[in-house]
């Protein structure tokens, strides 16, 4: 199904009043279950070990201390006086579910076609079976400029609390469009709030170039700088943003997408080598637990 904001309805600039934004939910597709199942036994290795590593880190929360039981690890002297004996206290462990929810926002223009749609896809998978064990709320959502007209679509992928068979849609990863990162940005930080009630949000942007909508010749200074301003508001108003810039093979830093894109991101990884973009982004979900 499909639900239609407006830019306005989703608070961003006026250079986004008349651009229409369809949120898109997919419906599962059983079809894709098989190739899903590929990439999954592919790199079932890599899952088993990132969920240790993110095990370990919630193991080694520091415990916290609680009162008033009749029997436990020990005594607290201060409670001795208790007519109910409620004496002895107990060690517990840090909560093993993070109060955490992390949207990945993927660019899903017309650039990010062949290896680096291949790799969004493969890292996306990794991270949506690493996240659900550990219980940790996200989802997974793909947007695009419609070229000449005033639209974007963000694709639902993944949505918070999905059903099981939504992975499968991870699959239907693409790359065509253009990009109005600004409009995106603000949406996912509407749709994050409306969706989860932790403290700790993030959005965790996926992107090979700077912002460029042909329909208004939103791109160039004017799209980097509303983009910038977006990412800024966002941040200050509690929402994390980290985005990871696509570098596969760049040598030249003066022309790469990290270049083009650090001046609107406050908080950007490079990523030189595409077969280490899973172990960079559950880095930067790992230290946000920390």
């Amino acid at each position: 199904f499909k639900v239609e904001h407006s830019g306005n309805s989703v608070g961003a600039t006026p250079v986004h009043k008349n651009i229409k934004i369809n949120e898109n939910h997919p419906k599962i597709n059983l079809n894709l279950k098989t190739a899903y199942k590929n990439i999954y036994s592919q790199y079932q290795l890599n899952i088993n070990s990132y969920n240790s590593r993110f095990l370990q880190l919630l193991k080694s929360q520091v415990p916290t201390k609680e009162n008033r039981f009749q029997f436990g690890s020990g005594i607290d002297s201060k409670r001795m006086g208790d007519v109910k004996r409620r004496i002895w206290f107990r060690n517990q462990r840090g909560n093993e579910i993070p109060d955490m929810s992390v949207l990945l926002l993927i660019d899903g223009s017309g650039s990010m076609w062949g290896e680096r749609r291949d790799s969004a896809m493969i890292s996306s998978v990794i991270l949506h079976e690493v996240l659900k064990k550990q219980g940790i709320e996200h989802a997974i959502v793909e947007h695009r400029g419609k070229f000449t007209e005033p639209e974007i679509d963000v694709n639902i992928l993944v949505d918070f609390n999905a059903k099981d068979e939504e992975k499968y849609n991870i699959m239907q990863l693409d790359g065509e469009g253009d990009n109005r990162d600004g409009l995106a940005l603000y949406w996912a930080e509407k749709y994050i709030n409306q969706k989860t009630f932790c403290d700790n949000k993030l959005i965790l942007v996926l992107s090979d170039g700077q912002p460029a909508h042909q329909y208004d010749e939103y791109y160039g200074a004017v799209a980097n700088k509303d983009t910038a301003n977006a990412a800024k508001k966002i941040i200050n108003r509690g929402t994390n943003i980290i985005a990871v810039a696509l570098d596969n093979g760049c040598d030249d830093e003066d022309d790469s997408t990290y270049n083009d894109l650090k001046e609107i991101y406050p908080h950007l990884v490079q990523c030189k080598d595409l077969k280490r973009l899973t172990g960079q982004i559950l880095s930067i979900v790992s230290k946000q637990l920390m």
